[in-house]
């Protein structure tokens, strides 16, 4: 085959470019550290490597999210923590209030520091955490939750929750509806609750009661036709129908078991109830948590010095602002329990997600990063395969039929 001398000086110089495009894409590689400096390097890796890259992104933003959820939990439970610390204080607050000894000024110096107590329920209520989201506002953050005007609590949040996307398949909630917490307090036991007659004349202190084998629903109501005789007026809440049954003897102390043999609950009264004074047991309603303190501290506030009728009143009022904090402190018990069951799924999702992202790195570290020695081996010879191409094409060049003439 005959091969023309612009053949020749083509092919060469092709050759030698060629090369030293090699080199340059190594010296690109080796001064990077990457394997694939462009797609075409590797196609079929650099599409494999932008899919991990979307899924590590994806990762990262659940890691993040979940740091921020645990920051957001890790607070919430420090302020359960302060808020069952303060109810605790109180309820300490109300067996003292209970001290046959105490006088009107004990009573009312009892009042001002549960009044400080109450401020400080409102303010623990109203915090915010350390991006200046109200904690118990619900998905309302930017809106301060609770007010109290004339002893009456006022809730501006909702009943809904922030939450944060902590993993492919789970959503997370971050803060907790105030209006469930401080607003909707379980009255009494928790299922029933009692209340003495607010026009009672008599010494008769009822108690919270307890359940004995289940309660029905009814509603209850003692009248005392004596010192030691009662009726009573038994209400079907479904069919409205009452049933009255009269001259019941009264013992003080006793227990007194109300409904069928299959659904019992059992009370007790103390003291010397007047005839017409009224005891009433129904099924357990909610109430805020304010008022309860509210109602409390005007209580402490009203004399009872020598006044029996009005010291059985203010022992009607502790009962039941020990049960309703007691149900209180029941509910922010559950709450934080929750929480610490959230903060231990994400200790896990966290550990999980870690791991994920190492395999991820070491994915893209397989498809991406560039094996020195095997670049440093291309490049000597690439290098020695260019200076031998220069030198063949030197010669090849320098041939001529006018060198042998």
């Amino acid at each position: 085959m005959r091969v023309s001398t612009n053949q020749i000086y083509n092919t060469g110089i092709r050759n030698i470019q060629n090369k030293q495009s090699d080199l340059n894409t190594l010296e690109n590689q080796m001064s990077t550290g990457n394997r694939m400096v462009t797609a075409a390097d590797d196609p079929v890796g650099a599409a494999r490597a932008l899919v991990i890259s979307q899924k590590m992104a994806v990762n990262t933003q659940y890691m993040t999210n979940q740091s921020n959820a645990d920051s957001a939990l890790s607070e919430l439970d420090t302020q359960l923590s302060a808020i069952t610390d303060k109810i605790q204080d109180i309820q300490s607050n109300i067996v003292n209030a209970g001290n046959g000894t105490y006088s009107d000024s004990d009573r009312a110096a009892l009042a001002t520091e549960l009044q400080q107590q109450l401020n400080s329920l409102l303010s623990f209520a109203n915090a915010t955490d350390s991006t200046g989201q109200y904690m118990f506002s619900g998905s309302k953050g930017n809106t301060e939750p609770f007010s109290i005007s004339g002893g009456t609590a006022t809730y501006a949040g909702n009943d809904s929750e922030r939450t944060l996307q902590v993993s492919s398949s789970q959503n997370m909630e971050t803060s907790v509806s105030g209006s469930d917490l401080f607003m909707r307090v379980a009255q009494g036991n928790g299922t029933f609750s009692t209340a003495a007659g607010s026009s009672n004349t008599g010494t008769g202190v009822v108690s919270v009661g307890s359940v004995v084998s289940g309660y029905d629903g009814h509603t209850y109501s003692l009248t005392f036709t004596s010192a030691t005789t009662y009726d009573l007026v038994d209400t079907d809440p479904v069919t409205g129908t009452s049933t009255t049954t009269t001259g019941l003897s009264y013992t003080s102390g006793d227990s007194i078991v109300l409904g069928s043999s299959g659904e019992q609950i059992s009370i007790s009264i103390s003291g010397t109830p007047a005839a017409g004074d009224t005891f009433d047991v129904a099924e357990a309603g909610t109430k805020d948590i304010f008022s309860t303190m509210s109602e409390l501290i005007s209580a402490l506030q009203t004399s009872t010095d020598s006044d029996d009728v009005a010291d059985a009143s203010l022992q009607n009022v502790l009962n039941q602002a020990s049960a309703n904090l007691s149900q209180f402190l029941d509910t922010v018990t559950t709450v934080q329990t929750k929480v610490g069951a959230n903060l231990s799924t994400l200790e896990s999702l966290t550990s999980t997600s870690t791991d994920l992202d190492t395999e991820y790195q070491s994915q893209l570290s397989d498809l991406q990063d560039l094996d020195y020695i095997q670049a440093e081996s291309d490049l000597a010879k690439n290098t020695t395969i260019l200076e031998a191409a220069l030198s063949a094409f030197t010669t090849v060049t320098s041939l001529s039929l006018f060198n042998y003439l």
